[in-house]
């Protein structure tokens, strides 16, 4: 047997100690195979561990509610990141009021009978002068206070209109738009107990003056009637009513009132926008006058005669 020398360590000096070969000889191909076995586990180890930790952490073991870690080796968890906070919507302000277009204007007041007339014609003021001439001497209607018939007429549309024209009583002796006379029925048509001439301006229909003759022999109880349905058409009624209960029926009636229509169809004629339509072969640049005839009371009533 022979003796290598194998050189150990000492703290104070180096020593050789001789070791028989034959037994290294023999020993080591054992000894380097199981270091190789060692380096085998270990080499594995460092992969396995990561992929048992991950299949711990996504649930993929028992339950996947334990511990985040795999085979008691811990493993490193992975952080969610923070949620980004949502953005606060800045608030976007109303959209600008759009002004409104403007309303078409109202249609004509109702109940009325425009359509009934051969035209409504206006003043262009809004203060319309009334003189009354006193009957002459010896006329029937001498005795009479013809000043407050009239007066009493007057009111009746005064109380219905004057927000867009009003009748103003004057001395007879002034320059009125209106003048009204006591007349014999011989001066008047046959079954006449009133008429009224007006002049007006035919390019626009614009009333200039205007003349109203009553009956003198009329009683008196229908004379306020009478008279108030003279001024009807010295305001612009261009005709009649066919109703018998309105001012404006062509024959001589009581009770002496100005109703719904005739007080709507006078404001229809004044109001911008409500005028019954000038039919273009109307206007010529001419004053034209024209006679309402108003007759005498009937008991069934009687159609209107114009000149």
């Amino acid at each position: 047997m022979t003796f290598d020398p194998v050189p150990t360590k000492s703290p104070t000096r180096h020593t050789h100690t001789f070791l028989p070969i034959a037994p290294l000889a023999r020993s080591y191909p054992f000894a380097l195979q199981k270091t190789r076995q060692v380096f085998a586990v270990a080499t594995a180890l460092l992969f396995l561990i990561p992929l048992a930790g991950t299949a711990t952490g996504c649930g993929a073991g028992s339950g996947g509610g334990g511990s985040p870690t795999g085979s008691g080796v811990p493993v490193a968890q992975v952080t969610p990141p923070a949620p980004i906070p949502e953005a606060t919507p800045t608030p976007t302000p109303p959209p600008a009021a759009v002004p409104s277009p403007p309303s078409p204007p109202d249609g004509p007041l109702v109940p009325n009978y425009n359509a009934e007339l051969t035209m409504a014609r206006q003043w262009n003021k809004s203060a319309v002068t009334v003189a009354v001439l006193s009957p002459p001497a010896g006329s029937a209607a001498g005795g009479a206070d013809t000043a407050a018939l009239v007066r009493q007429a007057v009111d009746l549309w005064n109380s219905k209109v004057s927000q867009e024209v009003r009748l103003q009583m004057v001395n007879e002796n002034a320059a009125a738009d209106v003048t009204i006379r006591w007349t014999p029925f011989s001066d008047l048509p046959a079954d006449a107990v009133g008429l009224t001439e007006v002049t007006y301006r035919s390019s626009d229909n614009i009333l200039s003056s205007a003349r109203v003759r009553i009956q003198e022999s009329l009683p008196e109880s229908y004379q306020v009637q009478v008279i108030a349905h003279e001024l009807g058409h010295c305001l612009g009624i261009d005709g009649h009513s066919q109703d018998h209960d309105d001012l404006m029926y062509p024959s001589a009636h009581l009770p002496a009132a100005v109703t719904v229509r005739d007080q709507n169809t006078v404001l229809n004629a004044y109001e911008t926008g409500r005028g019954v339509a000038v039919p273009q072969s109307r206007i010529v640049p001419t004053k034209t006058i024209v006679q309402y005839i108003c007759c005498k009371p009937r008991h069934h009533g009687s159609s209107a005669s114009i000149r």
